[in-house]
This record gives structure tokens, C-alpha cells and sequence, in this order.
């Protein structure tokens, strides 16, 4: 069964996963065929980077759409990994700051993918429920008389 996220916060940050998964692909793929010059790395290996961690933005974003926890963890992952290769290309923080935006929506709707979520004391554990509530003796030997 698939769970459809009625949530706008969560379909706009799968809808963003993809998009940047997918331009960060290309990127890689582009940094990979002509790789810029002073890059620790080199570029072949710098290029495959990105466009591995753009590539696992991809499914991550269809994780996320259908509030799957490994999409989730998918999603930080391959946020984490981008944002460091970010750092180790060069001045580029504008890169930066929207991976960071993106982890931060991750974390802001990690309770809607079942992560980290904390166990309710109670009869029904996760379901809520609250307290066990005393039952009440209603038959009629049990109750006393007023007289």
C-alpha cells in the first residue's frame, strides 16, 4: 500500500529532492566529462562523486513523496554527501545553504516518516490511548444502596 503525503511542506520537498538530484547529476556528470582545474580530487573523481550523490537525490525524492523512512534516510544522505563536495569544490555557498535548507526540512518532517518518534506510555503503545482508565463496576450486586 502507498501513503500519499497530504502534507504541502512534504510534496514540495520531494518535488525539490528531485529537482536538485537531478540537476546536481547533470552537474556531476558535466564536472566528470571537463573537470575544473585545481580540484584536489581531480575531476573524473570529483565528477563521479556529485553525480552519484545527485543520482541518490533521485529515489530519495519518490521516498519522501511516499513518506517511506528509507527515502528519509536516502535523502540526508545524499544532502550530507552533496553539501561536503560543495565545500570541497570551491566559494560555491549558495550550494551550501540550500543543501542545508533541505536538511533542515528533513528533520522538520521526520515525525511524518515514523523516525525517532517516541513511545507513548499507555494501552495501545504507539497509537495513543493515554493511561489504562479504571473501569467502572456497573452490576448491580456491586453497587451499594444509598439508603
Amino acid at each position: 500500500m502507498v501513503r500519499r503525503s497530504r502534507d504541502w511542506v512534504t510534496n514540495l520537498l520531494a518535488l525539490g529532492l528531485g529537482f536538485m538530484g537531478f540537476v546536481v547529476f547533470l552537474a556531476g556528470l558535466a564536472v566528470f566529462a571537463s573537470g575544473p582545474a585545481g580540484v584536489a580530487l581531480g575531476g573524473p573523481a570529483y565528477g563521479a562523486i556529485v553525480a552519484a550523490a545527485g543520482f541518490l537525490l533521485l529515489p530519495a525524492a519518490v521516498g519522501v513523496w511516499r513518506l517511506n523512512a528509507w527515502g528519509w534516510w536516502l535523502g540526508v544522505t545524499g544532502s550530507v554527501v552533496i553539501a561536503i563536495a560543495i565545500v570541497a569544490l570551491g566559494p560555491n555557498k549558495v550550494g551550501v545553504v540550500f543543501q542545508l535548507v533541505v536538511l533542515g526540512f528533513l528533520v522538520l518532517v521526520k515525525d511524518d516518516f515514523r523516525i525517532g518518534r517516541a513511545k507513548v506510555v499507555g494501552r495501545h503503545r504507539n497509537r495513543g490511548g493515554g493511561p489504562k482508565r479504571r473501569r467502572r463496576d456497573t452490576a448491580r450486586s456491586n453497587r451499594r444502596s444509598k439508603d
